[in-house]
């Protein structure tokens, strides 16, 4: 019994002794109990965070630059659209006869870079469906530019047609929709490029 009791004991010592030296290394060590820093704020408001395609904003006011939904930035050549988080090219004049999936690439607006041409489901966000108004990208009293088609302005998307690969999606600002349309462009309308920026 006396045999077991002292070994033991031993045992007990060389655990103590492992531990001691182990906490002057500090590898047992359970560190410093203060924070390193003042903690972070957490308070955001809603302009802090980014669109999320769930919020339905007003875009209607005196300034059509500055109105809960839209915001003119980049030195005014471009529009922050609040709803979602995206920033659009401000002039939408620009005629491009075919479609070139990288059509904005290069480009330099504001000045920065970065841009790229819209899917169809972005640039159909700008839209107001069964508004009264007949041209309904983008929405009336906006603070967009070059957009005032007649109907024979289309803007080139990124989306494909997946029925036939010569064909892209363009939307018309006059009624709003998407329409498929021939890559290489046709005699009937005049396209055009808006750039985005942005997700």
């Amino acid at each position: 019994m006396r045999r077991w009791l002292a070994r033991a004991a031993w045992m007990a010592a060389g655990i103590a002794a492992l531990y001691c030296a182990a906490a002057v290394a500090g590898i047992a060590s359970g560190g410093e109990l203060d924070p390193p820093g003042a903690p972070a704020e957490t308070m955001k408001s809603l302009d802090d965070i980014p669109g999320a395609w769930h919020r339905m904003l007003d875009s209607g006011g005196s300034d059509p630059c500055d109105t809960p939904r839209f915001d003119c930035v980049l030195n005014n050549v471009a529009v922050l659209d609040r709803e979602t988080g995206l920033v659009w090219q401000r002039d939408g004049s620009l005629e491009v006869s075919t479609w070139i999936i990288a059509g904005c690439q290069g480009t330099t607006i504001g000045p920065r870079r970065g841009w790229r041409l819209p899917t169809v489901d972005e640039l159909l966000s700008l839209a107001v469906p069964y508004s009264p108004d007949p041209r309904d990208l983008p929405p009336a009293n906006s603070p967009f530019t070059g957009f005032d088609g007649d109907g024979t302005q289309r803007y080139w998307t990124t989306t494909e047609y997946t029925g036939d690969a010569s064909f892209a999606w363009v939307v018309d600002p006059v009624d709003g929709y998407a329409y498929t349309h021939p890559k290489a462009g046709s005699t009937s309308h005049t396209e055009r490029v808006v750039c985005v920026r942005g997700r």
